[in-house]
This record gives structure tokens, sequence and C-alpha cells, in this order.
């Protein structure tokens, strides 16, 4: 009987690694469909990949991720001047890390993709929302004592913050970001190890 119920568990936790497995794998993918992504179009497929992954019991990865493809995608209309569409997407953002928000202060990737969600929506009208999505945005970017210093995304943010702010000297900012996300590794395949891209285009238009 002992040995039946040893096998029986050995049995369980084969299948449960396997079906982790195959999760890990398919969410990798989708990364990989996310950091070839161009258009609106695509961030949006990308998002509907993330979130068809979201259960009860998915870790942060998932929502993380549904989350930067739906402010990959407000970034571009808010480039286009939709601004009403883009402050629905980013409150949808919002959606996705919420139930992650425990996590918030030991997890920076975390923290910095939500301080990306005020970024954007602060780039609908910066003159009349630095001073309160900015102000937001800013208390997750600087007021933490437990910030990851060797984490780029957090200097792309800091960023993107000052160029909304019409801040000095922001193309050095970019350029820093840029020398430390091309050094950055990511710790798995799953982990964030976005960014470059960004900080590429903003140092080509900024003189």
């Amino acid at each position: 009987m002992k040995k039946l119920f040893i096998s029986l568990c050995l049995v369980l936790l084969s299948v449960s690694t396997y079906a982790q497995s195959a999760t890990d794998n398919a969410l990798a993918e989708n990364i990989i469909k996310l950091n070839a992504a161009k258009t609106a179009n695509d961030f949006q497929t990308a998002k509907d990949s993330f979130t068809a992954q979201i259960t009860a019991n998915s870790d942060w990865h998932v929502g993380y991720y549904a989350a930067l493809s739906t402010l990959k995608e407000a970034e571009i209309l808010v480039k286009s001047k939709k601004f009403s569409e883009a402050d629905v997407l980013t409150d949808e953002a919002l959606t996705y890390l919420d139930p992650h928000a425990n996590l918030e202060a030991a997890n920076s990737e975390i923290r910095a993709l939500k301080a990306y969600v005020y970024i954007v929506k602060t780039s609908v009208n910066p003159a009349e929302r630095f001073s309160t999505y900015g102000r937001k945005a800013s208390e997750l970017l600087y007021l933490a004592q437990n910030i990851d210093q060797n984490n780029p995304r957090f200097d792309l943010m800091r960023a993107k913050l000052e160029l909304l702010g019409n801040g000095k000297n922001v193309k050095n900012l970019f350029q820093h970001a840029a020398l430390k996300l091309k050094s950055f590794s990511a710790k798995s395949k799953l982990d964030p190890n976005w960014g470059l891209k960004d900080a590429e285009y903003y140092i080509s238009i900024l003189k």
C-alpha cells in the first residue's frame, strides 16, 4: 500500500511538472511574439495570447506581459492622438497588475511596469496630468527604499518621465538606460528583458 501511494505521488508530480513545463513554453513563445510586435494590432494579438493564459493560479509573469502588451498598444494610440482609447487601455493594464500588487514592493519589474501605466496616462495630456499621474509614477520610481538599482527598466521609465516633464539632458538619460539594458541578462526565459528598442527610439529622435 505504501509503495502504491509513493508511485501515485510520483505520477502526479510528473504530470504537474509536465503541465507547468508546457505552460512555461507557451508563455515563452508568446513573449517572443510580443518582442517582435510593431503595430497596435500586433500588441492586441499579443495581449489576447497572454490573457488566455491567465488563471487563478498563474504567476505574475502572465499578468505582467498582458499589461505590457496593453501599454505598448496604448502608447501607439497616444501617438495617433486616440487619447480616450489609450486611457481605457491603461486602466485595463492595471487590472492585470492589481492581482499581484502584494508583490509590488519586492518585485521591481511589477513596480516599474505600474509606473509605466501612470507614465502613459500622463502622456495623454502632460500639461494637466503631470502633477497627478506623473507624480504617482515618480513615487513608484523614486520613493521606494527597496528599488532594485540593477533593473534597467527603472532607468528607462525615469527617462520617459523626465521627457514628459521637460527635464534636462533627457537624451543622456535614455543613453544611460540603453547601456544598462544592453548589459542586462534576464534570470530566465520568462523574466522581462525588454526596453532597449524603446531607449534607442528616443535616442534617435532627441537632439
